[in-house]
């Protein structure tokens, strides 16, 4: 059985929740608007954004994979490319089996392609978001102009804690086989600039 048809084995297969550690909170909020420049009154003027459907400030919707982050350290995401000899849970996940299956037969570089987002519900100060990540679809084998590789998609879908659906975002990738690279050396010599 090739890459391609053992990464189709896991199409449908949804990773357990991955909780995120920080509520949505006015402070985020602030920095990514001032960071965008969204000057949205809905995202910062409590009284405007009383006086609309939401009744009450929400944060901006791109927001929201912001609040589903794990932490970074010390046994957190970062920690998996820091020491990859360590035995990680991530890697037990049906989207990350792709991933190292993809890795390990020949096509060890990646690059993201396309990403689009659907949402259904705002987030709200005081929300905490999970999400699950579900295998989608894996191509044939492409020739691209970064080499051959096969575009794999995967879904993130967010909930908030009433496990309420918050947004389904569709994630493309290319993981692909780089072309070889001749190495040389080159000598340089350089002459003083006459005054």
């Amino acid at each position: 059985m090739g890459v391609q048809e053992k990464i189709q084995a896991l199409y449908g297969k949804e990773s357990p929740p991955i909780y995120g550690i920080d509520g949505v909170c006015k402070e985020m909020i602030r920095h990514w608007c001032e960071a965008m420049e969204d000057d949205n009154p809905l995202y910062q003027d409590e009284e405007y954004a009383k006086k609309t459907k939401y009744k009450g400030i929400i944060a901006p919707p791109m927001m929201v994979q912001a609040w589903s982050f794990g932490p970074l350290w010390p046994n957190g995401q970062e920690m998996e490319w820091r020491h990859p000899e360590l035995p990680w849970e991530k890697d037990k996940m049906p989207h990350r089996i792709g991933v190292k299956l993809l890795e390990n037969n020949g096509f060890p570089a990646v690059v993201a392609t396309n990403t689009t987002m659907e949402f259904f519900k705002p987030l709200f100060p005081g929300d905490k978001v999970t999400q699950k990540i579900t295998v989608t679809d894996i191509t044939n084998e492409k020739k691209t102009g970064q080499g051959p590789g096969h575009f794999y998609t995967f879904r993130f879908s967010y909930y908030n804690q009433k496990d309420e659906l918050i947004c389904h975002q569709s994630f493309t990738t290319l993981y692909y086989r780089p072309p070889k690279v001749e190495w040389f050396t080159c000598t340089f010599k350089f002459k003083p600039l006459e005054e």
